[in-house]
């Protein structure tokens, strides 16, 4: 796949996407996306799965960093524990001492991440985001099955449950990831999200073997 410039490889895409299914109690809709959207791919940040094999596959995260390698990016794996502002630009700190002085500074992290606090640090208004609790699990139905029951197609689930949000099961291959948003997720929330029955009759058995 080939989007501005940026080939994906196979070695990377999981599946190509050209549709969506909504899922509601009152029915399903089947949505074609757009022609200037036709380039959609599912991948995986890291190698997958606990336990799968990835044969030929490389993560979406390695691809990237290789990339903008290529493109001149220089790598310099420091763990920045400051940033400061000085003469109107930003300053890395590390635990050896100053980084240097930089035009622009991207912040690229994770919500876990204590990252935010330093950003916030620097009073220039940033604040940390709002965020909503995310069940994610990989289910193992066997590639021809994700083929046949899920082709290029994501599911959706909007279903009237106080403690979701939205729902998506993704194909990736020989597995779907099921994505769940919303509040007071536990241990139990995916398999009482697989028990629904709007949720049971796309995975039915007669559906999926």
């Amino acid at each position: 796949m080939r989007l501005r410039g940026i080939n994906l490889p196979d070695s990377v895409v999981r599946k190509g996407i050209n549709s969506y299914n909504l899922h509601t109690h009152h029915g399903d809709v089947y949505i074609a996306t757009p022609d200037l959207e036709r380039t959609i791919a599912t991948v995986y940040r890291g190698g997958g799965p606990k336990g799968m094999i990835p044969e030929g596959k490389e993560s979406f995260d390695y691809f990237l960093l290789r990339d903008a390698i290529k493109e001149g990016a220089v790598l310099n794996p420091l763990r920045v524990d400051r940033i400061a502002i000085r003469d109107r630009k930003p300053v890395l700190f590390s635990k050896d001492g100053e980084l240097g002085q930089f035009d622009l500074v991207v912040g690229a992290f994770g919500v876990n991440s204590t990252t935010p606090k330093m950003f916030e640090g620097i009073g220039f208004g940033y604040q940390e985001p709002p965020t909503v609790t995310t069940a994610i699990a990989e289910l193992l139905l066997g590639e021809e099955n994700v083929e046949k029951h899920f082709g290029n197609s994501v599911h959706l689930f909007l279903l009237p449950d106080k403690g979701m949000k939205f729902a998506a099961m993704i194909p990736k291959g020989a597995y779907a990831t099921l994505c769940i948003l919303g509040k007071e997720m536990n241990a139990n929330t995916v398999n009482e999200f697989l028990e629904k029955p709007v949720v049971k009759n796309v995975l039915r058995p007669s559906r999926i073997p």
